[in-house]
């Protein structure tokens, strides 16, 4: 999903099981890669007449979703833009990172007062009478959090933690149903807010190293290179990857650790276990810093021959379109029309709070001056469920002049 040159990705992985030590729950790693394919409000004539619409600084999506699955949205994109990047969501209302509604969505920020009470903090933002630790400010910035992390798994939770989305039939777990009420939307508000100034460039280019292992060249070497998601269900193999050559699932040699530019090291090699084949090893010769162990979603990819590379840099079956778990048929032609009857909006699913997930939102060392006033673009998200989604595309695209102001002239 895109508007202008800012970007926003939806992923929609199994909800995760909460896992307790004791009685105590933990919280544990980030869900997995799971995109799930975005249609544009305008280019629907069926789409209902409540939901949001594209203008000159905004991009209005519909999202096939499922009950009881996951979500979790990731800005990585935005790391390449020229300005620093701040995001402000709204989920369903309610900002997830403060708790409070959203009328509109500013960037706010939270240094000697409680924003409710406006009581002054005690030592680490502690409100006395909400009688929690407050966050630093309302959204999240490429100014704070670590390359490669600037994504947003749940609600936040004080501690470094957040409560995974999930959407459940269940009003009474809806946050923004008990926070809000009837005040709630059943769509996800994305705003953008760049930098005043652009940011400096850098002096080189980033290098990664390290030693070659059993499987050739070190990863700093040249070939077809790239990184990918995974899963922590996904079995640990144990080497030192290098491009080229051939590693089997079953192999037990040494854990590497892996120099990453702006410091830090992570640790990678994983592959799916669900096969004993060997699979051609495609490694990274550059890649973006991480500084925290917690962020496992970046690995080697380890690609086997039935699996091609598709633009947007994710991996399917040879013929196979991904949207998730949901099966959306894409082989079907969508008709071309110039009208056609609106569908009715049957959404009643919530977004809730599940699985406690290990997930800082880290805060913002800039000022609030060092950014816009307005937002640059703005994204909304609205989601409804297959059957649904399913009767909008059947009901046919928009019909556009394919060559502009030359269709119907003589041409050639």
């Amino acid at each position: 999903m895109k508007v202008k040159d800012l970007q926003c990705d939806f992923h929609m992985p199994d909800q995760l099981e909460p896992k307790f030590v004791g009685e105590k729950e933990i919280g544990q790693h980030l869900p997995p890669y799971a995109l799930v394919d975005a249609y544009p409000v305008d280019e629907y004539p069926a789409c209902p007449s409540t939901w949001m619409n594209g203008s000159d600084i905004s991009s209005s999506y519909f999202i096939p979703v499922e009950k009881d699955k996951g979500m979790w949205l990731n800005f990585n994109n935005c790391c390449h833009h020229p300005h620093n990047v701040a995001v402000v969501i709204s989920i369903q209302g309610v900002n997830p990172i403060t708790g409070q509604q959203t009328d509109i969505l500013r960037l706010e920020k939270y240094e000697e007062k409680c924003p409710i009470h406006d009581e002054p903090f005690k030592q680490d933002m502690f409100c006395p009478t909400c009688k929690f630790k407050w966050p630093a400010q309302n959204y999240i910035a490429t100014t704070g959090t670590p390359g490669s992390a600037f994504w947003l798994d749940g609600f936040r939770v004080p501690g470094g933690r957040v409560r995974q989305y999930i959407f459940t039939p269940e009003k009474i777990k809806g946050i923004a149903n008990q926070l809000i009420g009837e005040d709630k939307v059943f769509a996800i508000g994305i705003a953008f807010y760049l930098s005043k100034e652009k940011k400096p460039e850098p002096q080189s280019r980033p290098v990664l190293r390290s030693a070659g292992g059993a499987c050739g060249q070190g990863v700093g070497s040249a070939g077809n290179n790239h990184f990918a998601y995974f899963s922590s269900t996904m079995s640990k193999v144990k080497g030192s990857l290098g491009c080229g050559g051939t590693i089997t699932p079953d192999s037990a040699i040494e854990q590497p650790s892996i120099a990453v530019p702006g410091g830090g090291s992570a640790e990678v090699g994983f592959v799916n276990k669900t096969t004993s084949e060997s699979a051609e090893i495609n490694c990274i010769s550059s890649i973006p810093p991480v500084v925290d162990s917690s962020y496992d979603r970046i690995a080697f990819q380890l690609v086997p021959d039935n699996l091609i590379k598709a633009d947007d840099g994710t991996y399917h079956e040879i013929g196979e379109q991904t949207c998730g778990d949901l099966n959306i048929d894409t082989s079907v032609q969508e008709p071309i029309v110039e009208e056609a009857e609106e569908v009715e909006d049957t959404v009643n699913l919530e977004i809730g709070a599940g699985a406690l997930i290990d997930q800082k939102v880290y805060p913002d060392p800039k000022p609030i001056e060092f950014w816009e006033d307005k937002p640059a673009g703005m994204i909304y998200i609205n989601y409804c469920d297959k059957k649904m989604c399913d009767k909008i595309l059947k009901a046919g695209k928009r019909k556009d002049k394919e060559e502009g102001y030359l269709e119907d002239l003589s041409v050639g």
